[in-house]
């Protein structure tokens, strides 16, 4: 269940089990159980049941228990910025550090050309996988597994690019990421390519995973027209957080989101430094 990143409770044999799948301890010669999805989810068994003996069948076991996780997962994030330079990584670090305060965060560099997300977060020189190290050869992430073994800063955890590159922009290890960590942990923020607002891009399913996305833009001529193709190309389902990097306050941030005809514009003032 660890390994799994689900959270197992247990209960009497006389207690109405309410979980999304269900185990019972079977007499027998060696350790067995009785495995049960919840009806919501019961099209995973035929019969509605399988009984399983440890270990000889644990691999069968730690299935059941990643389709179980699979049902839920934590809120997904994603940051992008409108033009290079918008600040949209410096953000993102910025937000999962928050976060990772009060919540289990995870931060994912999901740039194909990033020279890595963990160097503003000094975790360059920090024990962990990267990109690097993960291959399309390794089939589903166990989620606590994946989790456990990436760079962390207290209770954030970054998988992130370094010299051998960053997330390969074919096949699905983008997406397996994204499911695996939003399974262990409660908010997941992801550093998205610009080409995410390209419907034709191979990133672009990476935003089907997000609750909101938070768009980056300067507030000069040209950093307008941008915020408007992007936001004209972002899907329209999604919840959309703008964000002027270099707006001192409010009131220019009012008049930001009157030309863009927005609800509002988040204001990020310039620092001297992350």
């Amino acid at each position: 269940a660890s390994l799994a990143g689900v959270q197992l409770e247990h209960a009497a044999t006389s207690e109405s089990l309410e979980g999304v799948l269900s185990l019972s301890e079977v007499d027998a010669a060696v350790p067995t159980v009785e495995a049960s999805f919840h009806p919501a989810f019961a099209p995973y068994f035929a019969a509605g049941s399988l009984t399983l003996a440890l270990p000889d069948e644990a691999e069968d076991l730690l299935e059941l228990l990643l389709a179980a996780g699979s049902t839920q997962r934590g809120v997904v994030l994603g940051v992008v910025g409108s033009h290079g330079g918008a600040g949209a990584t410096t953000l993102a670090a910025w937000l999962a550090r928050s976060f990772s305060e009060e919540h289990t965060t995870a931060l994912l560099d999901l740039d194909s050309l990033s020279a890595g997300i963990d160097r503003p977060l000094g975790l360059s020189d920090s024990a962990g996988l990267r990109w690097g190290d993960l291959g399309e050869d390794l089939g589903s992430f166990v989620p606590g597994r994946l989790n456990a073994v990436l760079p962390a800063l207290g209770s954030l955890r970054v998988l992130s690019a370094d010299q051998r590159g960053g997330v390969p922009r074919q096949g699905g290890i983008g997406e397996r990421a994204i499911a695996a960590l939003s399974q262990v942990n409660s908010i997941c923020v992801l550093d998205l390519p610009r080409t995410v607002a390209d419907p034709t891009s191979h990133e672009r399913g990476w935003l089907e995973w997000c609750d909101a996305v938070v768009l980056v833009g300067a507030p000069t001529s040209r950093g307008l027209l941008q915020i408007r193709q992007s936001m004209q190309n972002l899907p329209p389902s999604k919840k959309v957080i703008l964000v002027g990097n270099g707006v001192s306050g409010g009131a220019e941030a009012a008049s930001l989101a009157q030309e863009l005809g927005a609800a509002n514009v988040m204001p990020m003032r310039r620092l001297r430094n992350l």
